[in-house]
């Protein structure tokens, strides 16, 4: 038993010499420990927003008046690949992404700046900022063009969403 399902088929997935990527839905609960952690193990990329990094590490991400503790963020990367992610872990915010691997570097990048006028929702951003990375990690780029990918993809969403929510 590997405690989930979820970490059931990481585990297959890896052993068949797949790359394996978790991603996970925000909500508001005690379980991001219970249910994330011990797909970690057989994780080779975990991207999490601020929240799900919290709520799986412990740590306070955000300080008491709102502003994003880097300091936390680092810390929360780190607990992660102590937990078992094999090569990165990816942590995007409104402020942009931090990228921390298992070699112990470090990258930022600041979010790209969209005007709140032409900001419809941010529904779907998180997912866009994945894709990004995701599609410069399977292309073989740096890490910080696949940050800087990533920010470009969530900014085109939330752009993207405010010229669909126009046209309706």
């Amino acid at each position: 038993n590997l405690g989930t399902r979820a970490a059931a088929l990481l585990a297959k997935a890896q052993e068949a010499g797949i790359k394996t990527c978790v991603d996970v839905v925000s909500e508001n609960s005690d379980r991001f420990a219970k249910i994330v952690t011990p797909a970690l193990k057989f994780t080779d990329y975990c991207i999490v927003n601020e929240i799900e990094a919290g709520k799986t590490t412990g740590f306070r991400i955000r300080q008491p008046d709102g502003k994003l503790d880097t300091v936390s963020v680092r810390h929360a990367a780190g607990a992660m690949l102590q937990l078992g992610v094999k090569e990165l872990v990816v942590i995007h915010f409104p402020e942009g992404g931090f990228v921390r691997t298992r070699k112990g570097e470090d990258f930022w990048q600041s979010s790209v700046n969209v005007p709140a006028k032409l900001i419809a929702g941010t529904a779907g951003a998180g997912d866009a900022f994945a894709a990004g990375m995701l599609l410069g990690l399977h292309e073989g780029w740096d890490l910080q063009e696949c940050l800087r990918t990533a920010a470009n993809a969530a900014g085109l969403c939330l752009a993207f969403g405010c010229i669909v929510a126009r046209q309706r």
